[in-house]
């Protein structure tokens, strides 16, 4: 009997790195310039194990990729005094249900060239002067200017002024040189292929990744670095996010997770109706006696969350916790059966 085995398109494809980067592209590269080459691999056989790629943002009809071989090109022609740097997001599919996706950055700074005229702002000077003028009075000052901006300009007589102006005449050959200085005045923005939403089983390992942020910030230097940190709905730190090459964030599981206990978490930004944590009692009477009801007791003077009396599930109000106004919560949950005298217990949440 000879048994032959399928194989299932279970295997995600993994890039070899998770930015690429080509440093000092030229400005004046030709369109069909090869730029840079991504790679992906999936162990899968068959169109499971095929990957195709293509750039899902930031090329700004600038770059192609080829679709199987991963070679980034240029389609059209490049401009340091327009554009001095892309970061692009790729994609890799693989081509058999349930076509899984993977991500990488491409991040291509280009080199200034010397392929800008130089003009001067006027096309002509003129100054009337005094014949008894002192030595070394000022003239008249020119200006001109280049958009490549590489060096301070330099000035010179034309080869062809007369020798009596050359003679009466000097000009002071080097400029003001400017520059203007980043402001971090940009914010840092979500790319749309971060991931929204993940399913986890409540068995997955720690240190295990579930899902992948990215984020770009347009200010220069070290104001456009971003960094990630998990700000909100992390109870009991079950998540965590750590920063890769400043542009993404990964998530991954930090604790055992429970199921029965918290089945969603909403991590980043927590808005007006979001589960908190859920507060668990149990009581060995039976009937009425065991029949628990839960209440927030102290800790939440401005209302900001509210509690289902059946359930114990803490969550917040519509309007929801602002953490420049208050950073942490401390509150005192009580839960009482229903027998007669009424039995309670007290228990302190952290939030």
């Amino acid at each position: 009997v000879i048994i032959y085995v399928d194989d299932a398109n279970d295997e995600v494809p993994v890039f070899t790195q998770q930015q690429y980067n080509r440093l000092g592209l030229r400005e004046t590269a030709g369109i069909g310039t090869s730029v840079i080459v991504v790679r992906a691999t999936d162990p899968d056989s068959g169109d499971g194990g095929a990957v195709a790629y293509s750039i899902v943002c930031g090329a700004d009809h600038k770059f192609e990729v080829d679709i199987s071989t991963g070679l980034l090109t240029t389609v059209d022609y490049l401009d340091y005094e327009t554009k001095t740097s892309y970061l692009m997001n790729v994609s890799a599919t693989d081509q058999a249900p349930p076509f899984h996706r993977v991500f990488c950055t491409v991040y291509v700074t280009l080199l200034n060239e010397l392929d800008e005229a130089v003009a001067f702002f006027s096309a002509g000077y003129e100054a009337t002067l005094q014949e008894n003028i002192a030595t070394g009075t000022e003239v008249v000052q020119v200006q001109a200017r280049s958009p490549d901006n590489l060096n301070q300009l330099t000035y010179h007589f034309d080869p062809d002024t007369s020798p009596a102006a050359l003679a009466l005449f000097k000009i002071d050959s080097v400029t003001v040189s400017i520059t203007i200085l980043d402001e971090n005045d940009n914010s840092p923005v979500f790319d749309i292929t971060s991931d929204t939403s993940v399913s986890v089983p409540e068995n997955t390992a720690m240190g295990k990744k579930v899902a992948v942020v990215l984020a770009k910030d347009i200010d220069a230097g070290l104001n456009g670095l971003v960094n990630f940190s998990l700000i909100a709905g992390n109870m009991e730190d079950v998540f965590m996010i750590k920063t890769v090459n400043n542009s993404h964030g990964v998530v991954y599981v930090n604790a055992a997770l429970d199921r029965e206990s918290i089945d969603r978490y909403l991590l980043k930004n927590v808005g007006g109706g979001t589960s908190v944590l859920r507060v668990i009692a149990t009581d060995r009477d039976i009937g009425p006696n065991a029949m628990l009801f839960y209440y927030i007791t102290d800790g939440n003077l401005d209302m900001t969350f509210r509690m289902d009396r059946m359930t114990g599930e803490m969550v917040t109000r519509p309007a929801p916790p602002d953490r420049e106004r208050q950073q942490e919560y401390r509150l005192i949950v009580t839960v009482e059966d229903d027998g007669t005298p009424p039995l309670s217990v007290r228990c302190k949440e952290q939030i």
